[in-house]
Formats: C-alpha cells, structure tokens, sequence
C-alpha cells in the first residue's frame, strides 16, 4: 500500500469557495478574469492582495501590424476576438547548413509586412515512427490580450517532449491564457534531438558555447534576447518575464537556472513537471558516438559499429563533413523513444560554459550558489504522475488496451505498485527534491504545488482514476484552458462539470498573479505560502476539484524515500520476482529514478 499522506489544513478550503463562488456570479464574464488575474499581491506573500488597474474592456484600437527590429508584422484576433496572435515570428536563422550545429544567429530583415497568422513548422522529429515537421523551426508565437494595456507581464513557455518532440508554437497555446491571465504569452520552438544536443569531438571547433553542445539552450536563450528587445512593440514588459516550461521545458527551466548566461534575462520563473537532470559530457559522447556509429556503417565510412566509432572519436574534418551532410531526418531518428531515460538519448550537458561542470550541486555550497539565477519559482508536479508512463509501458499496454488491468487481480496489483511508487518518486524529483535543494543557499520564495484532480473514481470514472489519474501533463488542460488533449477525448464525460471549469480559473488566477508580481497570492483565494525548510512549516498547496466547485489547501505534507522505500518492500500485493522486474524494468533509468537506482543496484544515468 502507498504511505498515507497525512494533511495539516492551514486554510479553509471553504472560505475560499464562498469568495471564488460570488466572484464567479457577480462579475460579467470579460471581468471575471480583468478580475481575478488582475487583483493581485503587492510582492509580499503574507500581505493582503491590492488590486492595481483593471485592464481595459474596451475593444482594442490598437492596430494588429506591429514593429520588431526586423520589420513589420501582421497578426490576426482569436478567442473570439480577445486575443491578438503573431504567430510565425524567427527569432533567428534558419539552422541549416552550416548553421546545423551553431549558436543561432540574427533573422534577417524583412521589408514587406510578415504574415503572422501561421503556426509554424515544428520542429523536425519523429511522430509515430515517420520524421515530420522541419530543422527550419526557430520561431515563435505571441498572444496577448486584445486591449489597449501595455506594460504586460510576460511568460516565455518551453515545451514538453523530452526535448526530442513537441512544440511550444501550436495554436492551442497562449491564447486563452494570454486574455484570462492579462499577460502576454510566448511559445518557442527550439532544435530537437542530436539536432539540439549532440556531444561529439569532430563538433567542437567554434565558440565554447557552440562547443558545449546544447544548441537547444542556446536557441531559448537567443528567443529571450529578442523578446527583449522586441517585446515592448507588443506591448509587454521586458523586465517582468517569467521563464516557463511543461516537462522536458520545466527541465530546461531548471538547468537554466543554473546558467551563467541567462543569468539576468528573466525575473521568475516555473517548472511544471520538470525535475533536475543533468548529463556529464563524457558519459554523453560515448552514447552519442555509438547512435552515430550505426549512420557511418550505413553510410560507408566503416566496416562495423566499433570501427566506426573510432573514426567518429578521432574527430577529424572528414568526420564534421559527413556529420553535416547528413539527412536531418535521419538524424532525428538516433536516440529517439527515450521515454525520459537519460542513458537512450543523454541532453543537457554539464559542460562548464552554458551549464555549470557541477551540474546541481552548485546549490550545495553558499559561493557556488551565488552563480544561478535567485528568482521567484513556482514548481508544479501531478498527483500520480508516472500513470503517463506506465500506460504505454511494454509491459503494461496491452493490459491497458484489453482492459485486463481493470479485471484481472494481478495485473491491477503490479500496475498499481509500478504507477503508485513511481508516481511518488516522480513527484518527488518534480517539487520536493528541487525544492529542499534550491532553498538551502537562495533568497526567493519557491511556491510547490500538487495537483490532483483526476484520481477520484466518483469524479472522472473508475477506469480513467486508476489507469490514468492525474496523470504527467494532466495540469495542462487546466494551465491553458484547451479541449484538444488526450484525456478529454477519451474520456469527455469526465470534463463535463462545473467543478473543471472553476478548477481552470483557479490554476490560472494564481498563475496570473505570479507572472504580475512574482507571488500567486491574491484577492479571494487561499493564501499559498512559499516552501518552508522548517520541520511542520508549510509545503505543498494541494489543488483539485469536485464536480462542482475547485478546492485548494495548503498542507505541511513532506516524502520521507526511506519510509516509501520500507512500504515498497514490505507491501505484499506482488511477489517478489515480479515486484523486482517492475523496478529493474519499468522504474529504473527515468529522470525521477535516482533514489531508486541507488537503492536497488541499477545503473545510475544522471549526475547527482
């Protein structure tokens, strides 16, 4: 059995109800959100909210062409006319060519009017196993609200992926928030795969920070220098922007942090789901090597896999020739599937320039510390995260698909073992671990939330609650208020009540509040307290709904490892053998896994 989370209520989630519920009533729906994303704190978390001037209702007079430093550009109106997009804008060149592997460099000038009402080209990956969308692909997307304010927060978003797939730039994103948050939104897409991480000798001939391999990060940090510098035409204020990001995003978040040269660029930031990962360099290459061994045999260069990798290894200009001539699709092919496994396709390089040679451990020591970004942080982690995995683990998909994991007594029990200790360790690395870490030698206020809705049978169907819960991603239903996710198609009954809409407006007023002024505290709602190191002090706020209203509570609720790890052993539901091939298989090698691996004896993949 899991190990009982037991709650100490510090705020009634009753009263919070009474406020929202009248709010929601009383206010015309335009103002519900000027409202509550509007009213917020003065910067200190434990002072009441002042509200500041509500935004605009009138209609927008302000034309959709706008200026950037490279020219004019058209965006159009969506949200049925509440939002302004710019959809389509580069932020750099194209990285093709002799680009593939370099820092981004400036766009061009346009002198005609950019059509910005496109969604770009993601970027090149693979989706179901075929190469889709193009190493053409820095560009990214603006909403904001369609209102005359200027001096607009500003929230640039990563995406999640793995950093191997997805994208930030997709018409689902931003534009509801962007209106209901009264904030301007920014998505980014960025290279992926070894197209934007690759750790190999023949490569390190430019700039140390082209040599460090992390092209992805320094295509974000070229996107904040245009938003920057840009981002005023719009509207938005460059020196309230907070660095945002969904899984691989929120790692991304995380690392950067750590990193010398973003150092300034942002004022706060989030990390949905996002734990602390680093790869070192060496562990790196020696993977990288062997994925790009197997393109050498196929293309000529050696008889088999390991001659091929000491030609790689040697590094010599033959070698970067070949690397890019290569077909970047067949590039996105290598090390692709990871399933967030750091050893399948290792990123995020502890290089020493873009991200520090410690990696984390500059948390560890007050000098070392003083080197990271001290921000407002906001870390967000779901409920039973890991279900997300374990519904399409080998082990466990046809189970789920036969729905024999819902009838059959001991494939529920070994998927719930798997999903249950997996999802608290997963959330562990997510909030806690991140939290605990940071705290030690920094000032800002970190604010940790556990979201949870989606676990309740009664509420969203006994299959959903158990296969699925609240799953990895669920929260981003809420965050931008979309109907296009998976679950929702799936299962839609689930979504249909009054308790998921107030659940969005919640998630998104204490959003709307931190990306104002760095605080998620506001008018009418439950009062969040940032992390306390203090033993019994204030953790995490727990937010979830009923089928009819949102609720939020703050709680003193820590993970012991040790006290899960005893459960684990100890919990009799599976038998021995089987419950070690569900950690040596299933849970082992993840991002979440490290406590885990040390514990059991598997291969450890991620610097501590």
């Amino acid at each position: 059995m899991l190990v009982d989370e037991r709650l100490h209520m510090h705020n009634s989630s009753n009263l919070f109800t009474r406020r929202y519920q009248t709010m929601s009533r009383n206010i015309a729906t335009r103002l519900i959100h000027a409202a509550l994303f509007a009213g917020l704190c003065t910067g200190l978390p434990a002072q009441a909210a002042q509200a500041p001037a509500e935004p605009s209702t009138q209609a927008s007079t302000v034309s959709l062409v706008r200026h950037t430093a490279q020219g004019l550009v058209k965006g159009m109106l969506e949200e049925q006319g509440r939002t302004q997009a710019y959809l389509g804008i580069a932020y750099a060149r194209a990285p093709i060519g002799e680009l593939r592997w370099k820092a981004p460099v400036k766009p061009a000038l346009h002198a005609e009017v950019l059509d910005a009402t496109k969604v770009p080209a993601r970027a090149l990956q693979i989706q179901k196993g075929k190469p889709v969308g193009s190493d053409d692909c820095l560009y990214l997307n603006i909403w904001r609200p369609n209102t005359p304010d200027g001096n607009l927060p500003v929230m640039v978003f990563l995406h999640g992926g793995n950093n191997q797939t997805g994208a930030s730039t997709a018409a689902s994103y931003g534009k509801a928030l962007a209106a209901n948050a009264n904030a301007i939104v920014v998505g980014l897409n960025y290279r992926l795969g070894p197209l934007g991480f690759v750790e190999l000798g023949a490569l390190k001939n430019g700039t140390a920070e082209e040599n460090s391999g992390n092209f992805t990060l320094l295509d974000i940090n070229a996107a904040l220098d245009w938003v920057r510098e840009n981002i005023v035409s719009f509207g938005g204020n460059p020196k309230n922007i907070t660095l945002a990001g969904h899984s691989a995003g929120g790692r991304d978040v995380m690392a950067i942090l750590t990193s010398p040269i973003f150092k300034g660029k942002f004022q706060k930031a989030m990390s949905f789901s996002g734990s602390q990962t680093m790869s070192s360099p060496e562990w790196a290459e020696a993977i990288h090597t062997r994925a790009f061994a197997k393109l050498a045999v196929e293309d000529g260069k050696a008889v088999d896999a390991e001659s091929a990798a000491v030609w790689i290894k040697a590094g010599g200009e033959d070698v970067r020739q070949w690397l890019y001539g290569i077909d970047a699709k067949r590039l996105v092919r290598l090390m692709s599937g990871a399933r967030i496994r750091m050893r399948v396709f290792p990123h995020l390089f502890a290089d020493g320039k873009v991200l520090p040679s410690k990696g984390f451990a500059v948390y560890d020591s007050a000098a070392d510390a003083r080197s990271v970004s001290d921000v407002p942080l906001l870390l967000l982690a779901d409920k039973t995260e890991f279900k997300f995995y374990c519904a399409t683990d080998p082990l466990f998909k046809d189970w789920v698909a036969d729905k024999s994991v819902m009838t059959d007594a001991y494939k529920h029990a070994q998927y719930a073992f798997a999903s249950g200790y997996g999802s608290q360790f997963f959330g562990y690395a997510n909030t806690q671990q991140s939290a605990e870490r940071i705290s030690r030698h920094t000032k800002s206020p970190i604010y940790v939330a556990s979201f949870r809705w989606g676990t309740e049978p009664g509420i969203v169907g006994e299959e959903m609650a158990f296969v699925h819960g609240s799953k990895h991603g669920i929260h981003m239903d809420f965050v931008f208020s979309e109907k296009k996710f998976d679950l929702q198609k799936k299962y839609p009954n689930a979504y249909r009540n009054e308790g998921v809409t107030d659940l969005s407006r919640l998630v998104q007023a204490y959003i709307g509040n931190f990306l104002h002024n760095g605080t998620p505290n506001g008018r009418g709602l439950v009062k969040w307290h940032p992390w306390s190191s203090v033993k019994g002090g204030p953790t995490y706020m727990y937010l979830d709904a009923d089928a009819n209203k949102a609720n939020a509570r703050m709680t003193t609720y820590r993970m012991d490892p040790k006290k899960v790890f005893k459960a684990m052993d100890a919990d009799p539901s599976v038998k021995p053998e089987d419950k070690a091939k569900l950690i040596a298989k299933v849970m082992d090698g993840r991002f979440f896994s490290a406590p885990l691996d040390r514990r059991y004896g598997n291969p450890a993949h991620i610097m501590p």
